[in-house]
């Protein structure tokens, strides 16, 4: 591996760790937000699976031995992942637009509808007031 691929992969590795921690901070606040973490960690997968395919689009371009262990295929493969990579990211940053920009869901101001959770009161009648 030469510096170049070296000076292309090293900004490339410090922004998939980015967004590894991303992923972690949606799942840790999926309980206070689940429509916006669920779109937010749905949003990194695709970004991060299309970092890989990138990342395998330019190896793949300077080296010969995946030429020779994957035949044919190795170009239908590259088709694929050509077309792959803008489109997981598009959809990627549609989906982190929609995760901020979507108006909040509202919640009712009372819980119970919550499954497990009861409210009830009970009323003392005094005998002497009737």
């Amino acid at each position: 591996m030469n510096n170049s691929m070296i000076s292309y992969f090293v900004p490339v590795g410090i922004l998939c760790m980015l967004w590894v921690a991303g992923m972690g901070l949606a799942l840790f606040r999926i309980k206070q937000a689940p429509r916006t973490a669920i779109l937010f960690f749905v949003a990194l997968f695709l970004l991060s699976l299309s970092a890989l395919a990138n990342a395998y689009l330019i190896v793949s371009a300077n080296n010969v031995a995946i030429y020779q262990f994957l035949g044919r295929s190795v170009f239908l493969i590259n088709t694929i992942l050509r077309f792959i990579e803008p489109t997981t990211q598009i959809i990627g940053w549609i989906l982190i637009f929609a995760a901020f920009f979507l108006p909040a869901s509202k919640t009712p101001k009372n819980n119970s509808s919550e499954p497990g959770k009861w409210e009830f009161s009970i009323k003392f009648n005094n005998p002497g007031n009737s």
